[in-house]
C-alpha cells in the first residue's frame, strides 16, 4: 500500500479519519507506523497529500489529515478490452493495468469464455471496486476506473468498438503469429486481448472487419494478465 485511500465521506466528517480493517492492519503491519509519523493519502477521485499519525490501539489507527492538494498522477491513454478471463486472472488484470494508470476496461464474451465464469462472484461490484482500490494504492493513484461488462461478441464489435474507436487515434487485438510488432506510445490507442487459447479466425475476421489491427507480442503465447501488462507498458506509456 503505497498510498492509504480515503473515501469522500471520511475527509468531509473532517480532518481527523480512523483506519480499521485491512487499512488499519497495513499501516500497523506493513508500514509499522508510530505516533508522528508520516503517510501518503488520497481521496477517491480527488488529490493527494500527507496525514501523520495521531495515535494507535489495538483496533485503530487514527490520522490528522493536513492539505490535499496534489492531483493524482495522469491517467495511460489507452482502453483496454478483454475475453473475461476467469477470476484469478480477471484480479490480476484489473489490480495490474489499474496500477499502471489504465482507466476504461471492457470485458466481454467470446467463444472460448466460458459461460460460467459471468456468474462468478468476482463480478460483483463491492468485488470489482476491492481491486480497483488495491491497484489504485500500488500505484498512489486516486481515480477510480471505469469498467464495463458486454455479453455477447456479436454486439461488442459491430456496436460498442464502433463507439470506442470513434474516441481514439488508433485500435489494436493482440494475436499470437501477426506479423505487426507493437508499437509504442500511440497517443490515445485501444487494444482487445482474447481469452487463454486465443480468438477463433471468425473472431479475428470480425476483429479485423471493425477496424483493428493485428498486434504480435513475439512468438510465445502469453497469459492473459501477462500480454496486458506488456499491452499497457508498450502502448500506454510515454
Amino acid at each position: 500500500m503505497n498510498l492509504v485511500l480515503l473515501e469522500q465521506a471520511e475527509v468531509e466528517a473532517g480532518r481527523d479519519v480512523a483506519l480499521s480493517g485491512r487499512r488499519y492492519d497495513h499501516v500497523k503491519t506493513i508500514h509499522r507506523a508510530k505516533v508522528g509519523d508520516s503517510l501518503r493519502v488520497g481521496v477517491v477521485d480527488g488529490c493527494v497529500g500527507e496525514a501523520v499519525v495521531t495515535e494507535i490501539d489495538d483496533h485503530e489507527v487514527r490520522l490528522s489529515i493536513g492539505e490535499l492538494a496534489e492531483p493524482a498522477p495522469a491517467p495511460l491513454k489507452l482502453v483496454v478490452c478483454v475475453a473475461l478471463p476467469r477470476p484469478p486472472t480477471l484480479n490480476k488484470v484489473l489490480q495490474q493495468l489499474t496500477a499502471m494508470g489504465i482507466k476504461s476496461f471492457h470485458f466481454f464474451h467470446s467463444n472460448r469464455v466460458e459461460k460460467s465464469f459471468w456468474q462468478s462472484h468476482a463480478l460483483r461490484d463491492e468485488k470489482i471496486g476491492a481491486q480497483l482500490r488495491l491497484g489504485l494504492e500500488q500505484g498512489r493513484d486516486t481515480k477510480m476506473p471505469e469498467v464495463r461488462w458486454h455479453r455477447g461478441f456479436r454486439v461488442f464489435v459491430e456496436e460498442e468498438l464502433v463507439t470506442l474507436l470513434a474516441t481514439v487515434d488508433s485500435g489494436y487485438f493482440a494475436h499470437v503469429g501477426a506479423t505487426q510488432r507493437c508499437p509504442t506510445n500511440t497517443c490515445v490507442s485501444l487494444v482487445v486481448v482474447g481469452p487463454e487459447g486465443g480468438f477463433l479466425p471468425f473472431e479475428v475476421d470480425r476483429l479485423e472487419g471493425a477496424g483493428l489491427q493485428p498486434l504480435g507480442l513475439g512468438p510465445r503465447p502469453l497469459r492473459v494478465e501477462t500480454a496486458c501488462v506488456s499491452l499497457a507498458a508498450r502502448l500506454g506509456i510515454s
